[in-house]
């Protein structure tokens, strides 16, 4: 429309163009009626022109808008579409997407996490300090074994300990001291801390307590000779070491590791 618009108002012109030059009055008339013409059709061209720029702008800014969009979707965690399958109707395909939309994934049951199996603390360190109290009985049955028959006595107070007995008793617990205390460190506390300092609140607790099982390892079996004979040494070690796991538990649960528990898997994270 626009080009046939712009033909005629130059066929309008050269129609002009030749009135002008024999001006008559019906040449006149004739050249009003072109210029009112030529008026009209200039304007339909200048509507038309500017309905051609603000359908030309209002898609360039439709444009703009959808690169936008795109730039966000892009920004977004990309989702995957499903391909249409072309042999099928629209509406089929459209099902389709619709089918697997990330709204419907959401609603498919999540895979349970493994629950971890968690060993009690005291039970732990029953095992740990088990292990240990076998270590000691074994220690102390052989060298004690060995040193029946061997004279002598240490005196202890008021009292003489036979050295078959003090020395079996000192050796056994000094390795299940160790033993102990390296694997409850580890096992049962699982503690990142200093260990000089642990190994020095653990000989705190020995400092009393082992003097106490010198006694007691050393006088209590006298008594029971008569009732369990050659067995009184044996269970009196047994009882030792049961008030020994159970006085040392509380003690490093409250005083040694009482601020580091765990916390060598916080330095392994």
């Amino acid at each position: 429309m626009g080009d046939k618009n712009t033909k005629k108002l130059e066929n309008f012109s050269d129609k002009q163009t030749v009135y002008n030059r024999e001006l008559t009055k019906e040449n006149k008339e004739e050249l009003i009626k072109l210029n009112e013409e030529a008026m009209k059709l200039a304007e339909q061209i200048d509507v038309q022109e500017e309905d051609f720029a603000d359908k030309l702008e209002a898609q360039i800014l439709v444009g703009q808008v959808l690169n936008e969009k795109e730039d966000i979707i892009v920004d977004k965690e990309p989702i995957s579409k499903p391909v249409a399958d072309e042999s099928l109707p629209t509406n089929c395909q459209n099902e389709k997407v619709e089918e697997i939309l990330p709204s419907e994934k959401s609603k498919l049951p999540e895979k349970k996490a493994k629950k971890k199996f968690h060993i009690p603390q005291p039970i732990k360190y029953a095992i740990c300090t088990a292990s240990a109290g076998l270590i000691e009985f074994i220690t102390f049955s052989i060298l004690a074994a060995c040193m029946k028959q061997v004279p002598g006595t240490i005196p202890f107070g008021e009292q003489n300990l036979a050295i078959n007995n003090f020395v079996p008793t000192f050796i056994a617990l000094l390795l299940s001291v160790l033993w102990n205390f390296t694997i409850n460190r580890k096992f049962t506390f699982k503690s990142a801390g200093n260990i000089p300092r642990a190994m020095f609140l653990a000989f705190l607790f020995y400092v009393p307590f082992f003097p106490f099982k010198l006694w007691f390892n050393g006088t209590m079996p006298a008594h029971l000779v008569g009732v369990m004979g050659d067995g009184a040494q044996f269970f009196i070690e047994v009882c030792s070491m049961l008030i020994n796991g159970v006085l040392e538990f509380c003690w490093q649960k409250f005083v040694i590791y009482r601020k580091e528990e765990n916390t060598a898997v916080k330095k392994e994270k």
